[in-house]
């Protein structure tokens, strides 16, 4: 935040330069390739051209991220062209909303950051974390001003960093959000120098206890929660792990078969990283290349720690696997870790061709708006800008990179349209913890739609409707009666459970 120029100037140097994506321009211009005709408004001409082309009798829109922004444009094109022969629609559903004619680029920025600020303001309207950790909102704002002021010292000496808080508050609305009930109390008790909370979740992190259940999406088990209480076992003696693991059910299936198949730890670590990717969506892989390419270019992150990090990058259950696993490994076996994930070969795999699609469509529709250095002002001036992540600010710098590269999109911000869309029913589904469409984006469109519903789903990442029963089953009941009542009840079941004061801690924190 203090240079955005040079982040800028960085970016560019990994992306433009040592990424080769220099050499992309020209080779677009050689193939007659006119980047400026990939646009939102074109592929609403698309989609009608094909619905016309099928000739249903009638559509359901159904979008996820992207696809949110194609169904808002749609219904605007129908709204603003009433006399025209259009296929009949019956329904609208978006799911991880991206309203990018009227967020801002750099809003983008700001994601992580609200996800965590959300959980305190979710404890305030909760009767008894409100009761319990009254202004807790405003308190993590300022215990996060009073870390970057200096680090805490608790009473035993240990020092607490701004940095290692800000790893909880993320790691418990990203890869571990059974973690997230814990965070009130945590900064209630930072700021009155206690750390009883912290050094908890520090174990639950590391795997040596157990945090209380998550939410459905995340209730698999993880058999390396026990199993590691043997490491030096475990890592000499690996069948007798996969044994182990094999009497622990079906949901060990996927650990069993890599250690299985794993002659090393090394091995072990490398496969359930290649499990994991191979079964993630492609956007997921993409992002997990994105941040691991990052870390990369920086050697003296070859450590213990930047594998502990990596670990943190990695879903559940398969991240508490990894980050179980991590205990495991010697000092060589980290280094070779950590080549193995970085290996030229590998990474270059993660990238996808429609990363670039990607970042023409958003230059064509927000390149105004995709300047961090102009913009900068907007994140200082958050609530806690301690927790505009670095993810964040690289994630808006790349976009302004990449529209300076392209060279394609308007130089000057249009005013948003202000259509109050009325075209359909119309379902508006959030995350609470989505790493790349906020719930307040959620909100922004849904405040453009006269006839609609808005569902959050807390503790949710991206496109709620991929991860649970119950945001399937909400889909389904809408698109079956886009008019009827439906019953929501099931989403109460994702809210944490919010750790009281007088609540036991897991394993010996809890003494």
């Amino acid at each position: 935040q203090d240079d955005p120029q040079a982040l800028v100037d960085v970016v560019a140097e990994m992306t433009v330069e040592a990424g080769g994506t220099g050499n992309c321009p020209a080779y677009f211009a050689e193939q007659g390739i006119n980047l400026s005709q990939y646009n939102t408004n074109n592929t609403v001409l698309d989609a009608i051209a094909l619905m016309d082309h099928l000739a249903y009798p009638v559509y359901n829109l159904f979008g996820i991220s992207y696809g949110t922004t194609v169904s808002l444009a749609i219904m605007t094109y129908y709204q603003t062209h009433p006399d025209a022969a259009l296929p009949p629609l019956r329904s609208a559903l978006i799911d991880g909303v991206a309203p990018l004619e009227v967020v801002t680029g750099v809003d983008g920025a700001l994601t992580s950051a609200r996800n965590i600020v959300r959980v305190f303001a979710n404890c305030e309207a909760d009767p008894a974390c409100g009761a319990a950790y009254p202004a807790i909102r405003q308190g993590l704002a300022e215990l996060l001003a009073s870390l970057e002021a200096e680090p805490l010292t608790d009473a035993a000496g240990n020092e607490i960093t701004l940095d290692e808080v800000i790893q909880v508050l993320e790691a418990a609305t990203t890869t571990q959000v059974a973690l997230a009930a814990y965070l009130p109390r945590m900064v209630d008790e930072l700021a009155r120098g206690e750390t009883a909370t912290f050094q908890a979740i520090a174990a639950m992190r590391a795997g040596e206890v157990s945090a209380a259940p998550a939410a459905e999406p995340l209730q698999s088990t993880n058999p390396l929660d026990v199993l590691t209480l043997r490491a030096a076992e475990l890592a000499a003696q690996l069948q007798s792990l996969a044994t182990d693991v094999n009497e622990l059910g079906e949901t060990s299936k996927e650990l069993a078969e890599a250690i299985d198949e794993a002659e090393t730890v090394v091995d072990l670590y490398v496969g359930l990283v290649d499990r994991y990717l191979a079964n993630a969506d492609p956007d997921v892989r993409n992002l997990y290349g994105r941040q691991l390419d990052a870390l990369s270019i920086i050697p003296q992150l070859a450590s213990r720690e930047a594998v502990q990090y990596h670990a943190t990058l990695i879903a559940e259950p398969a991240g508490s696997e990894l980050r179980a696993l991590v205990g495991l490994l010697t000092d060589d076996e980290i280094d070779a870790v950590w080549a193995a994930l970085t290996d030229e070969g590998d990474l270059a795999r993660l990238q996808f061709v429609d990363e670039v699609t990607q970042v023409v469509v958003r230059c064509n529709t927000q390149r105004p708006t995709l300047n961090l250095t102009e913009d900068i002002e907007s994140l200082r001036s958050f609530e806690a800008p301690q927790l505009v992540s670095a993810k964040g600010l690289i994630s808006v710098a790349s976009m302004q990179v990449g529209c300076e590269l392209y060279d394609v999109g308007p130089l000057e911000a249009t005013a948003p349209s202000t259509i109050t869309l009325d075209i359909v029913p119309t379902l508006v589904m959030n995350g609470g913890t989505d790493h790349a469409t906020p719930v307040e984006w959620g909100e922004v469109a849904f405040e453009t739609l006269d006839n609609a519903r808005m569902i959050t789903v807390p503790l949710t990442d991206h496109g709620v409707t991929r991860f649970s029963k119950c945001a399937k089953d909400i889909a389904h009941a809408f698109f079956l009666n886009p008019e009827m009542e439906l019953v929501t009840s099931c989403v109460n079941g994702f809210a944490p459970v919010y750790i009281l004061p007088d609540d036991a801690l897991p394993g010996s924190a809890a003494q």
